[in-house]
């Protein structure tokens, strides 16, 4: 009977130490919290006559996407995306457009000024399909958008 019970404490000894310690504390997995990054929506519309700029900038840290339609009343207009970056005030971005049914990209340069947001012209030269200014540097005032509230901006592909 002693055997019996000295074989059973060795086993039993044996099978504790392989065995695998079990978790008893919950774990849980956790995202890091991302500090100072915040999303901001902001929309601006020109209009003269029955002429109208439309732009819808999406803020994501320096990040920028959005749309903007031209829409011209005697001719086709232009309609896309926006999609680069911001450095301080000023928003460098391309803008993927379809106009007479083409497909085009420039690069644009915006400027925000409180409520307003200019966009700078200059001379353009094609390079590797996109339309780019050649001294962006010396571009000047060509349009200037006035804020308005996002729900009282509506684009023609929503």
């Amino acid at each position: 009977m002693k055997q019996g019970i000295l074989i059973f404490l060795c086993y039993t000894a044996l099978f504790a130490c392989n065995s695998k310690p079990t978790l008893t504390e919950p774990t849980t997995t956790s995202k890091p919290a991302v500090v100072g990054s915040s999303v901001d929506t902001l929309c601006y519309l020109k209009t003269e006559g029955p002429d109208s700029t439309k732009v819808r900038l999406i803020l994501n840290g320096d990040k920028v996407t959005g749309n903007m339609d031209w829409l011209p009343s005697e001719k086709d207009g232009a309609i896309g995306t926006l999609a680069g970056k911001r450095s301080g005030d000023t928003i460098y971005v391309d803008y993927n457009f379809v106009i007479e049914g083409d497909n085009e990209i420039e690069s644009k340069i915006f400027v925000l000024k409180g409520d307003k947001l200019v966009e700078l012209s200059g001379e353009l030269e094609n390079k590797s399909g996109k339309s780019v200014m050649v001294h962006p540097e010396k571009a000047t005032p060509r349009d200037i958008l006035s804020k308005v509230a996002s729900n009282k901006l509506i684009f023609d592909y929503e």
